[in-house]
C-alpha cells in the first residue's frame, strides 16, 4: 500500500480527492454492470480476467413493497378508533402480514397509523470476489494510476506490474 508518511499535506489531500473520484466512478461502473447482468437474467457464473477466475456472480430476485408495523402503540390506537378487534398475542409473521393487508383493504386502502410501506428492490446480482486472484491481479498496490497523478512523488523502481484496469480498457 502507498506509504502516506512520505506525502506532504497537499499531496495527501490530492490523493484523497483522486481516490474519492475513483471510488465514485467505480461505484457507477459497478452499478451499471450489476444492473446489466440483472437485466440479462440467467443463473450466474464466473468473472474471468486473463484466464483467471476472479469472482462469481449470482442473481438475486427483486422484492415487492410491503407494509410493516413500525409503531405498535399507534397502530393499536388506530385499530381501536376504527372499530377493529385487537389481538393481544402476537401473530406469526406470515399471518400478521396477511392480516395487515386485510385490515388495510377493509379500511378502504387507508394506511393505518403506525404502519409504514417499505419499498422493495429490483432484481440485482451478488458478486463474490476471489481475494487471492484479485491480489495476484492487482499486486500489492492498486494505487499506481493515482500515484501517477500526484506530482513530486518518487517513481517506483524496478519492474512495475501491468495495470489491470488499462488492460480492461478502463
Amino acid at each position: 500500500m502507498l506509504d502516506l508518511d512520505r506525502l506532504d499535506t497537499a499531496q495527501t489531500a490530492a490523493l484523497l480527492a483522486v481516490a474519492h473520484a475513483y471510488k465514485e466512478r467505480f461505484a457507477a461502473l459497478e452499478k451499471a454492470a450489476r444492473d446489466e447482468l440483472a437485466g440479462r437474467g440467467g443463473q450466474g457464473g464466473t468473472a474471468v480476467i486473463d484466464g483467471r477466475t476472479v469472482g462469481r456472480w449470482s442473481p438475486i430476485g427483486g422484492t415487492a413493497d410491503r407494509t410493516v408495523i413500525t409503531d405498535p402503540v399507534r397502530f393499536g390506537a388506530w385499530l381501536d378508533a376504527h372499530g377493529f378487534e385487537t389481538v393481544s398475542a402476537p401473530l406469526p409473521p406470515a399471518n400478521a402480514a396477511a392480516r395487515l393487508d386485510q385490515i388495510i383493504e377493509d379500511a378502504g386502502g387507508e394506511l393505518p397509523d403506525g404502519v409504514t410501506v417499505r419499498a422493495g428492490h429490483a432484481p440485482t446480482v451478488r458478486v463474490k470476489t476471489n481475494p487471492d486472484a484479485m491480489d495476484a491481479l492487482l499486486g500489492d498496490t492498486d494505487t499506481r494510476e493515482v500515484e501517477r497523478l500526484l506530482p513530486g512523488l518518487p517513481q517506483p523502481t524496478g519492474e512495475e506490474p501491468p495495470d489491470p484496469f488499462q488492460a480492461m480498457g478502463l
